[in-house]
């Protein structure tokens, strides 16, 4: 996924927060193969591996705690970071010495603030929305 340019000069970095949102899927999904194994031993007629119940109970499972974890980070991180990147270079000239030529690259990246964090450093809402 490519970085979409924001106007604040800054980069989205959908790659990271696409990558975090699959992860938190397959994380709260895995745990739907120890639900299945505890189904199967509470009930090895109904639900073993010869039946299809066993994998309709594992694959519901999986998807029902995958979308949960998912939504649980969507609300930890609804939005990707914003990335910023000044690069900069500095040539020195000095007589009888070899020219020096220094890249500096800076990566900034800046997430977005829960009100809880905002209010902590004494800013209200009012006053940040103003701000903007």
């Amino acid at each position: 996924m490519t970085d979409t340019p924001v106007p604040t000069g800054g980069r989205l970095a959908w790659g990271s927060w696409f990558y975090g949102l699959c992860a938190g899927f397959i994380s709260g999904g895995s745990g739907a193969v120890i639900s299945g194994v505890a189904v199967s031993l509470t009930d090895p007629e109904k639900f073993n591996l010869k039946t299809g119940g066993l994998y309709v109970v594992i694959g519901s499972v999986f998807l029902a705690n995958g979308v949960f974890a998912a939504l649980a980070y969507l609300h930890q991180d609804p939005l990707p970071p914003v990335v910023t990147t000044v690069s900069s270079v500095e040539t020195t000239k000095q007589a009888g010495v070899p020219t020096v030529t220094v890249a500096k690259v800076q990566t900034t990246t800046i997430t977005g603030a829960t009100l809880a964090e905002v209010e902590s450093k004494g800013y209200s809402e009012d006053s940040v929305k103003s701000d903007r």
